[in-house]
């Protein structure tokens, strides 16, 4: 076996460094390391990245035949391995998981949300009642303000209270009134 100067295999490397398993089966996988290294590339080396690139999995049932058979052998047992129990790729499970906590940070935000809303909707509520019962009770005062006005005359006023208040349509007088009407009806002279 040739060995690849220092330079080359750091190329290489590189080249390999980002490469995942994907959906292909693992002797897919194989072949295609080896084109990436091309026909320079060291078997030692393309079969250690090939098999830490592995599924969990399939690196504990190949890790005890690793020295003794060739990698076209393990890339067959690996291929056994991943048709009887395939693998769910690990980026689909980080990507879950980052979806799981970005859905768990939306709940918390829209809870959040609600829970201002619903102290903003109390708020409101409650200025809305404070400002009817303010209504009812101003509104209370003038009818008992202007009913007091209706009940008594002005300290000192000549006329009686039917007098004061109804004028010339008075029905009833009572002394000391000094009112006169225009035709002398319903009220004293």
């Amino acid at each position: 076996m040739k060995r690849l100067s220092a330079s080359q295999e750091k190329r290489i490397q590189q080249l390999l460094c980002h490469e995942e398993l994907g959906d292909r089966k693992p002797s897919q996988f194989l072949r295609h390391l080896q084109s990436l290294a091309g026909p320079s590339g060291a078997t030692d080396f393309v079969k250690s990245i090939w098999t830490n690139r592995l599924p969990q999995n399939i690196q504990t049932v190949i890790a005890s035949q690793i020295t003794e058979l060739q990698v076209e052998q393990l890339a067959n047992i690996a291929d056994r391995v991943y048709e009887i129990a395939p693998t769910t790729p690990q980026v689909a499970s980080t990507s879950t998981r980052a979806s799981d906590t970005d859905l768990a940070r939306t709940v918390t935000e829209l809870t959040k949300q609600v829970a201002a809303l619903t102290l903003q909707m109390n708020r409101r509520g409650r200025d809305h009642s404070r400002s009817r019962s303010r209504y009812h009770r101003s509104a209370h005062r003038r009818y008992d303000r202007s009913n007091s006005r209706l009940r008594q005359p002005p300290p000192n006023h000549p006329h009686c209270f039917y007098h004061y208040t109804y004028g010339d349509k008075a029905k009833n007088c009572k002394e000391p009134c000094t009112y006169k009407s225009e035709n002398s009806k319903g009220g004293r002279k």
